[in-house]
């Protein structure tokens, strides 16, 4: 375990990094970079964050600041919990140098929208030479900070690293294991948030457990043939990053990606869903880069791509289940010949 020494650096002051401190504060000392200043004083003064997590009491071990050289200086860990669409303005354009011996890990859950590329592929290219890996899973935050019982996945190519992590985060409500297949682990945490919009969908439309376990099957299979294009362990999207997190954030309604869904089928226009929320839904910033990056592998995700025709396309949610009913008929898994 870390002495009193080591330092834990969260980038971001949203549900999920200000739920991550307090959980990290326990066992070493944390600072938290918070875009807005309010937010900062909440969390020194108060030990709460009312935006994102209302009244639910924070370590009061956190500092809370404004100023992301200070948040970053000698940090041991790194943990990166802003939007995907916002890594580039946050710590690409800001040269923020960080020591030979620390570990970055992202524990988000989007696409970079402008280059396609994955955070972890990002947060290297910052930090070349740094070990960099990802923590996803079935973890929202709220359940997390209730002490509700779940298991998440870390994932980095040294197995000594994702150890070390997987000691850290140790709870006895939080289980936590270990893969080293960090692009399998990103990319199936990334596009379940696409994904869950349809089952939002679906379930605003007002149809019932049968529709909602054929999408969610159907959403599976589309998220590990492409996981597994790329290059990703078919195991992977079996486990916690792909099915867990998945049902999870189709089923909860906590998941902003399900509430996009619901508003959706309701007939709220992206422009009306994107003015009223404070909380960035990453589904919406990640479906175009998710299908161009299918695209580059010659597959089709039908479910994603419905969800992007909605989003972007003025399509009638209503008309996006017939599409998907009305597909040429086909066999499940390629068996025959």
């Amino acid at each position: 375990m870390p002495e009193n020494s080591f330092k834990v650096s969260v980038i971001g002051a949203g549900s999920w990094g200000s739920v991550i401190a307090t959980m990290l504060a326990e066992k070493a000392p944390v600072t938290i970079w918070a875009r807005r200043q309010d937010v900062a004083d909440e969390i020194n003064h108060n030990h709460v964050n009312p935006t994102y997590l209302g009244q639910r009491k924070l370590s009061e071990k956190i500092y809370a600041t404004c100023n992301l050289k200070t948040a970053c200086t000698d940090a041991d860990l790194l943990i990166v919990a802003v939007p995907a669409k916002w890594i580039g303005n946050c710590l690409k354009d800001r040269q923020i140098s960080l020591k030979k011996t620390s570990v970055v890990l992202s524990v988000v859950k989007g696409l970079e929208p402008t280059s396609n590329k994955r955070v972890t592929e990002i947060l290297q290219d910052i930090w070349p030479g740094l070990p960099v890996g990802v923590l996803t899973g079935p973890n929202l935050a709220r359940e997390v900070i209730d002490m509700q019982p779940t298991a998440s996945v870390v994932a980095y190519q040294d197995e000594s690293v994702a150890k070390f992590i997987q000691e850290l985060f140790l709870r006895d409500h939080w289980r936590l294991y270990r893969n080293n297949d960090v692009l399998g682990c990103e990319i199936a945490g990334a596009a379940k948030n696409v994904l869950a919009i349809a089952s939002g969908i679906a379930a605003g439309l007002g149809f019932g457990t049968n529709t909602q376990a054929s999408l969610l099957t159907r959403s599976l299979a589309e998220l590990s043939r492409l996981g597994v294009a790329m290059g990703g362990n078919s195991e992977t999207f079996a486990g916690l990053a792909g099915l867990g997190d998945l049902v999870a954030t189709c089923a909860s309604e906590q998941s902003r990606n399900r509430q996009v869904g619901l508003a959706l089928a309701r007939g709220v226009s992206l422009d009306e869903l994107q003015a009223g929320m404070h909380m960035v839904a990453e589904g919406v910033n990640t479906a175009k880069p998710l299908l161009a990056i299918a695209k580059r592998y010659g597959l089709e995700m039908p479910v994603a791509e419905e969800v992007a025709a909605v989003l972007f396309e003025n399509k009638p949610a209503k008309n996006t289940i017939v599409s998907l009913m009305q597909r040429e008929m086909k066999t499940e898994y390629g068996h025959y010949k």
